[in-house]
This record gives structure tokens, sequence and C-alpha cells, in this order.
């Protein structure tokens, strides 16, 4: 899926690779609560970067894609800049 295909989802800005791990998340059935439960997040960190108030670590973006059965590469981050 691409960057633009994943905010469009989300439904407004937010970092690119995080908007590509909530569209992965939603295609498997997660909501917030059950991703945040399997990333080992609150459900607030969820909240907050998904409304765009946080920005997401480099670490919390691979707790969220292992979460998703997905891996995060530099390539990955450095394409989200």
């Amino acid at each position: 899926m691409n960057v633009k295909t994943a905010r469009r989802i989300v439904g407004h800005r937010i970092d690119p690779v995080l908007a590509q791990i909530w569209a992965e998340a939603q295609r498997q059935g997660f909501d917030q609560a059950r991703l945040a439960d399997t990333a080992g997040l609150s459900r607030s960190t969820i909240s907050h970067l998904l409304r765009s108030t946080n920005n997401p670590s480099a670490e919390t973006l691979r707790l969220l894609a292992a979460a998703v059965g997905k891996q995060i590469t530099l390539t990955d981050l450095g394409e989200a800049a």
C-alpha cells in the first residue's frame, strides 16, 4: 500500500509509516485498543499518534509494525522523512 492510500484511510496527515501500519492493522481487524495491547503501548499513545498530536519514535513504529506482523527498515523511515 502506498503512503497516499494509507493516509486517505486514516483521514488526515500522520506519519506515513504510521499510516501504513494503521491501515494494515485495520485490514486485520484491529481497533486502537487491540493495537495498543498487542504492541505493549498505552491506548492513549495510539490515540495521540493517530490524532497527530505526537510524533512516533522509530522504536514505537517498530513495536506497532511487529504487532501487525510487519517489519520496518531504515529505508522505510528514510522515505517518511
